[in-house]
């Protein structure tokens, strides 16, 4: 019977890093697929930084022949949420920004504004995030005390 306990616990415990070995590997494949860099050899043609300086000059150059058509970027409050999370997360950490949920989100005229919530009877400050739906200009982040 302990034998039989002890070779399934590290039955487990193999099942448990081969399946993280996995899924690491897994991410890095995938990131190498989404990132390029000068040394890439995959099957699309990668046009080089000399030719990012080309396009990137032009667009400083010419900025209004560049503009996106699509008159609103950010349509909904799940799109905006999508968006302002994770640069929360990185200012204030992905533990403290969770703990604020559910968002408050309105949109008044153009602006978005996103603010997390506190428990009640609670004392402290939670994040307030005001972000243009046209530009997705931030134009106020804080996170009160």
């Amino acid at each position: 019977m302990v034998k039989h306990f002890y070779f399934l616990l590290i039955l487990i415990i193999a099942s448990i890093l081969i399946g993280c070995d996995r899924k690491v590997k897994t991410a890095d494949i995938s990131l190498n697929q989404i990132v390029a860099d000068n040394n890439d050899t995959s099957k699309n043609e990668l046009k080089g930084i000399e030719f990012q300086k080309f396009a990137y000059s032009n667009i400083i150059r010419n900025p209004a022949k560049h503009q996106l058509v699509r008159p609103i970027l950010i349509k909904d409050s799940t799109t905006l949420i999508h968006i302002i999370e994770p640069i929360l997360f990185d200012i204030w950490g992905e533990k403290v920004i969770l703990s604020e949920r559910p968002y408050e989100v309105h949109l008044f005229g153009d602006n978005w504004l996103a603010m997390g919530t506190l428990p009640n009877n609670c004392k402290g400050g939670t994040f307030e995030v005001v972000i243009n739906r046209r530009t997705c200009k931030i134009i106020h982040l804080l996170h009160g005390e």
